[in-house]
C-alpha cells in the first residue's frame, strides 16, 4: 500500500494517472479507457511555444540545411518566397524514394512534442498529380501528409492522404476534397502535430459558404 501511495503521488505531481492493473485480465479492461484518454487530450494540452526552425525560402538558393535526393537543378528554385518545384510523373507516385527533386531538411527535430507546418500550392487536374509534407527516416519507414488525385471511373478524386508507414506495413486515412480537376490553384495549408506518440494531420480548409477558415483533423496515428 505504501509503495503504491507514492506512485500515485508521483503520477498527480506529473500531471498523470496511476492505474493499478494486478493481473492481465485487469489490464485488458484498464487499457483501452488509458488509451481513449490520451487520444482526447493529446491534442488539448496547450504548450509552451518555441519556434526553433522557419523556411521563407527567401533567397536565389537552397541554404546547406537542406539536401535534395534524386536532384534535377532546371526543375526547382526559391521563387518570391515559396520553394517551387516542377513535378514529374511516378509510378506508382508512392515510391518516394525515385522521386526527383526530394527534398527534405537537415535540421534535427529533438523535442518531444512538436509541430510541423508548410503550406502546399498545387492543381491537380490528372491522376497522380500531388505534393506531400513528410516525416521521413526511410523508404519503409515515414510519416506523409499528402494532397494528390486518383482515378473515379472517368473522372477524378482529389484527396488528402495522411499515410503511416513502419517497416513497409502501411496505415491510411483519407479526406475527400471533392471530384474532378482543380479549376485554379489550391492553397492548402497543413501540419504534422506530435503529442507523446500521436501525430495528427490537420489541413486548414474554407467552412462551408463560409470565407472563415478552421483546422480540420486527417486522422491519428500511434
Amino acid at each position: 500500500p505504501g509503495e503504491e501511495a507514492q506512485l500515485v503521488s508521483i503520477a498527480a505531481a506529473s500531471g498523470g494517472e496511476y492505474v493499478s492493473a494486478h493481473n492481465a485480465e485487469k489490464l485488458k479492461q484498464v487499457l483501452p479507457e488509458i488509451v481513449k484518454t490520451a487520444l482526447l487530450t493529446s491534442e488539448d494540452t496547450e504548450l509552451e511555444r518555441a519556434e526553433v526552425f522557419r523556411e521563407t525560402f527567401d533567397g536565389d538558393e537552397l541554404g546547406a540545411h537542406w539536401e535534395v535526393l534524386n536532384p534535377d537543378d532546371s526543375r526547382y528554385a526559391p521563387v518570391d518566397g515559396k520553394l517551387l518545384v516542377l513535378t514529374q510523373f511516378v509510378a506508382p507516385w508512392q515510391d518516394n524514394e525515385n522521386i526527383a527533386n526530394f527534398i527534405r531538411t537537415t535540421e534535427p527535430v529533438q523535442a518531444r512534442d512538436y509541430e510541423v507546418e508548410a503550406t502546399i500550392s498545387l492543381r491537380r487536374t490528372m491522376q497522380h498529380h500531388g505534393a506531400a509534407l513528410l516525416l521521413h527516416e526511410d523508404a519503409d519507414n515515414y510519416l506523409e501528409l499528402a494532397a494528390y488525385s486518383d482515378e473515379h471511373g472517368n473522372n477524378l478524386k482529389r484527396v488528402l492522404r495522411f499515410t503511416k508507414s513502419v517497416q513497409g506495413k502501411k496505415g491510411h486515412f483519407y479526406y475527400d476534397m471533392g471530384n474532378g480537376a482543380a479549376e485554379s490553384v489550391e492553397e492548402l495549408p497543413v501540419k504534422l502535430v506530435k503529442r507523446g506518440v500521436i501525430f495528427t494531420a490537420w489541413v486548414e480548409l474554407p467552412k462551408r459558404d463560409s470565407d472563415e477558415k478552421v483546422w480540420v483533423a486527417i486522422g491519428r496515428h500511434g
